[in-house]
């Protein structure tokens, strides 16, 4: 899908990018309030919105049972497809919003960039500890681990590598992080089948 939403993002821009931004959007990447930056604020709204769901709603409980077991959630009687469309639809919103505050920060839309975030958005879970076959982790841990991706990333500039090296170093934080959920996984699911032999 990736590759083909960026194909017709292509073919609709036509390579170029979309300039004549309307002004009233430049709020939402530029301003403040109180010397707070709008997309901070922004941001701690969508967290608490997301804590509230994943916590204290119907909806968060079912995410995390259909993480950890689809099948038995699908036995349970839950609402399996539903949620996940559900989910999806919040994901896309949220990407959507993501988009529209760089536009606001930058002042124009580039076709080209942002095709590389995707790798750093799972990474940066992973890092604060979800689980990539769902079920665990929280959003706490999520917004721990995009600030330490960034960190990362900002000691790479820092340091002066150059900018051809920072997305193979992107890329190795990315598969360190991947591979040790991976490790992690198998090492816990070894225990499991140990004790139950015991």
């Amino acid at each position: 899908m990736v590759g083909i939403f960026k194909g017709v993002n292509l073919v609709i821009t036509k390579g170029q990018a979309v300039l004549n931004i309307p002004e009233a959007i430049y709020f939402l990447g530029q301003g403040s309030i109180f010397n707070i930056p709008m997309p901070v604020i922004i941001m701690l709204a969508v967290f608490i919105i997301i804590v509230f769901i994943v916590k204290f709603t119907r909806l968060g409980r079912y995410m995390y049972a259909i993480g950890n077991n689809r099948e038995t959630a699908e036995i349970l009687g839950l609402p399996v497809q539903s949620v996940r469309v559900v989910v999806f639809s919040l994901a896309g919103m949220l990407s959507a919003m993501a988009g529209l505050i760089m536009v606001a920060r930058i002042g124009t839309a580039q076709p080209s960039i942002g095709s590389d975030w995707a790798l750093n958005s799972i990474a940066a879970g992973v890092i604060g500890g979800i689980s990539l076959v769902g079920g665990i982790g929280n959003p706490i841990g999520a917004l721990i681990g995009v600030g330490i991706i960034m960190v990362i990333q900002n000691i790479i500039v820092l340091f002066g590598v150059s900018p051809y090296m920072q997305s193979a170093v992107s890329g190795i934080v990315v598969v360190a992080a991947i591979s040790f959920d991976s490790i992690s996984n198998m090492i816990s699911s070894r225990r499991k089948r140990l004790t139950k032999l015991d």
